[in-house]
């Protein structure tokens, strides 16, 4: 397990600070070799022969526990190993850490809603349940957890919550911060610890919730999390309007972030991005409606005369399935693909798509965007043509307007050509000391997912 000194001393930049683990790995050597196979003797004891298996000369664990857990967590401080959290590894990718030798505990066999308060709209579920999974027994009681994350439809609740994974619906429903009332933690040294409660009102002591939502691991192993829910929407609606310049995007999105109108998206298209989805090749203004089929159809009528212009219109199934075709085009598999998170403030989103269309304008890379015009979240996706020299400077431009305007860039997918000129996180924000206080408080020996995190936490 690398310490914070070999961290430090990766981050001087060097290509060998960015290759994967199964690039760098030295376990041929024959010491190695004694060393993989304590641990693996160790962890078998442990769980059993079957729940440990070795891929690619790395160790994936499947812990059934919370028991099970801690006890690994201790084997891997005393062999000196590191552990890396995944529920199906969907964003395993992303901010790969630094950790020589690891672990890869899965908590695939950690499945199940432990509890559903139909009544008091709660759920407590285990952390490796499939989102999907989750939404459809909800779905049974007319209940659903409203977020949209970007992510595949394999994708744990786990890893959503320490991803802090959100989507267009943001702009109406919140993010998990806003849903999450309880969790279950397993801290590096093994210890289990319980946060907040299965009732909305529980307002006694820290919402330590709040602070493992996002922590990607870093922090300690999440084994269950208690969710307030929300009633499925009766009816919903999706408007999508062709406008031909930032410009008209512009006034539209003054007039309904002022008005009467509640969206549950509005994001904005790029004409790449629009042509992807099968629209015109125009930026397509996407406005959703989540309420009563009355209030859709006044925001529609509304929205015509604001917008002057033709639309599309999908209701029901029909916006589903738009959203599964949108969510399914962040999860390209492909190795030139980039996929990275822009944070502005709203009013500052369409300025930065005008920077990225003067950046890539003539580029034969194909550059697409969504911008949620009310949440200043941009997620921008660039595919073919990532070997060109001038792709990455370009993203440095991009993150340095985007920091000077109190905004983030973060890479999410990103092939190692880029990865090695860029780094995945950027600049460290102002709460970064308090942040790295926190990581040397919970995991003084940097045993969770070293190095994934801003700074190498």
């Amino acid at each position: 397990m690398l310490g914070r000194g070999d961290w430090e001393a990766a981050q001087s930049g060097s290509e060998l600070a960015y290759c994967p683990w199964e690039v760098r790995n030295t376990n041929s050597l024959g010491v190695k070799d004694v060393e993989h196979e304590n641990i693996h003797s160790s962890l078998s004891s442990l769980i059993g022969t079957t729940h440990v298996q070795t891929q690619h000369n790395q160790l994936l664990v499947y812990p059934a526990t919370e028991e099970e857990i801690s006890q690994i967590l201790r084997a891997a401080s005393a062999h000196g190993y590191g552990v890396v959290p995944q529920g199906n590894g969907s964003q395993s990718q992303f901010g790969k850490g630094f950790i020589e030798k690891k672990i890869q505990l899965s908590l695939k066999r950690m499945t199940g809603i432990v509890e559903h308060s139909i009544p008091d709209l709660t759920a407590a579920v285990l952390a490796g349940t499939p989102l999907q999974m989750m939404q459809q027994v909800l779905k049974q009681s007319g209940q659903w957890l409203p977020i949209d994350p970007m992510v595949s439809a394999e994708a744990t609740i786990g890893g959503i919550v320490a991803a802090n994974s959100s989507g267009p619906k943001r702009i109406l429903y919140g993010s998990l911060r806003d849903y999450v009332i309880g969790m279950r933690i397993v801290y590096p040294d093994g210890s289990v610890v319980k946060s907040g409660g299965k009732v909305v009102k529980n307002v006694a002591g820290y919402d330590l919730c709040k602070l493992f939502i996002g922590s990607r691991g870093t922090l300690g192993i999440l084994t269950e999390i208690t969710f307030k829910l929300r009633p499925l929407p009766h009816y919903q609606e999706l408007v999508l309007i062709p406008l031909q310049t930032l410009d008209e995007a512009a006034k539209l999105q003054r007039i309904i972030l002022a008005s009467e109108f509640i969206p549950s998206s509005l994001e904005l298209l790029t004409p790449q991005f629009s042509v992807e989805l099968g629209q015109r090749p125009s930026y397509t203004l996407l406005v959703g409606c989540d309420e009563g089929e009355a209030a859709c159809i006044y925001h529609r009528e509304r929205l015509t005369e604001l917008a002057g212009a033709d639309f599309n219109l999908k209701r029901g199934e029909g916006a589903d399935q738009f959203w599964q075709e949108y969510r399914s085009y962040f999860n390209s598999s492909s190795q030139d693909f980039l996929l990275a998170k822009v944070s502005v403030l709203p009013m500052q989103v369409l300025p930065f798509l005008q920077l990225l269309r003067e950046l890539f304008d003539g580029s034969s890379v194909l550059m697409s965007c969504s911008a949620g015009l009310g949440t200043g979240i941009i997620r921008l996706t660039i595919q073919d043509g990532l070997n060109q020299d001038g792709v990455a400077p370009k993203l440095k431009i991009a993150r340095e307007w985007a920091e000077k305007h109190q905004g983030a860039l973060i890479l999410e997918k990103a092939p190692f050509v880029i990865q090695k000129q860029l780094s995945i996180w950027g600049s460290e924000p102002s709460a970064f000391p308090l942040m790295k206080a926190i990581k040397q408080k919970i995991d003084p020996d940097y045993l969770l997912n070293s190095g994934s995190f801003i700074g190498g936490l």
